[in-house]
């Protein structure tokens, strides 16, 4: 955990790392000290944050005047810790003039790295958010008939995330057809046909930690181009789940996944995945660039894909937790993909 002492202390502006270290998910900022951590908010949010019950934790009001009282409160911290890659060169401008006569350091990605390895706590509402996500897919996939467009099944996807879990971790990919070869695929106007390739890719929000998962369909004949590739890319996938272990490293997991690609491995036009908590794309980057181990209690996502324009794409991702001795896969909507 944060280590502060009696002359340094920690700038918490990060939301989400706000919520990480004091389960509070209003505006505000946190500093971390050594026997305490000061929430600061102001009274808009006062009610929500006087319901944080976390030791060590007190409430400070930003009403008129906070500044002058911070610093005070602050007499005897000469060095400030800051969040580099959230805070930005203005704002910190701004807190130097708050805070004068301080030391200013980088976190570097202290909060971040802590995250990595998740709590019993958090895996299980990254469990349930994967349920929940798995239920609204499994409701969803009978409105798949020919003539609904990308846009209305997306909308549906946001909908229902409303109405079971706390909303939408992203805005839900659906793309028909040729469109699947768009990774990040906008949903449109595009009207699903009578023998036609589906492509989604979900997630939900649930107390404040996220699900991913992506699918492909067919319906009528499909699209036999695209339901070749789909074949081979669920092999290499398979195999990439397989191979998630503590201790090996990411960049070779990667690689592998990749290589088993051959030369279809140049429509393989993203990274193998990326760690999953209470941001839908957080550390871990699972890519051949990341030289790190994983270790029991990671969350990543394991989530090749082939692309192929005028032809169509097809992308299978599950989530999945790293174990003592493999992986739990979290995301378990099946991979059948005959619709009709």
């Amino acid at each position: 955990m944060l280590k502060p002492n009696k002359s340094t202390a920690y700038l918490v502006t990060k939301p989400e790392h706000v919520f990480y270290l004091t389960n509070f998910n209003g505006e505000g900022f946190v500093v971390a000290m050594p026997n305490s951590m000061i929430l600061a908010t102001d009274q808009r949010y006062w009610l929500l944050a006087k319901k944080v019950k976390k030791n060590g934790v007190r409430l400070f009001d930003l009403k008129n005047g906070w500044p002058a009282q911070l610093d005070k409160l602050l007499s005897e911290v000469k060095t400030l810790v800051f969040e580099e890659d959230h805070l930005t060169i203005s704002g910190l401008e701004r807190w130097k003039k708050t805070l004068p006569g301080r030391q200013w350091q980088h976190s570097k990605g202290m909060i971040r790295n802590l995250r990595l390895v998740k709590t019993a706590d958090e895996l299980e509402k990254l469990r349930k958010a994967a349920d929940l996500g798995d239920r609204i897919l499994k409701k969803l996939l009978p409105e798949f008939k020919p003539g609904v467009t990308e846009k209305q099944m997306a909308n549906r996807f946001r909908q229902l995330s409303d109405e079971m879990a706390d909303g939408v971790s992203f805005d839900p990919i659906v793309a028909f057809g040729v469109n699947g070869a768009i990774p990040h695929h906008h949903s449109g106007s595009t009207k699903l046909k009578k023998d036609d390739a589906i492509l989604i890719d979900q997630g939900v929000k649930w107390k404040g930690y996220m699900s991913d998962m992506t699918r492909c369909f067919f319906i009528g004949k499909g699209i036999p181009a695209v339901q070749e590739m789909y074949n081979q890319l669920l092999k290499a996938q398979q195999a990439g789940v397989n191979m998630v272990r503590p201790g090996i490293n990411i960049r070779d997991l990667a690689t592998s996944v990749r290589a088993l690609l051959g030369k279809e491995a140049k429509y393989f036009t993203h990274s193998l995945g990326h760690g999953v908590g209470l941001e839908i794309h957080e550390d871990p980057g699972v890519s051949i660039r990341t030289d790190l181990e994983l270790k029991e209690g990671m969350v990543i996502t394991i989530e090749p894909g082939l692309y192929k324009p005028s032809i169509g794409g097809v992308r299978i991702e599950d989530t999945v937790i790293v174990t003592e001795d493999g992986c739990e896969v979290i995301t378990k909507s099946s991979k059948e993909v005959q619709l009709s």
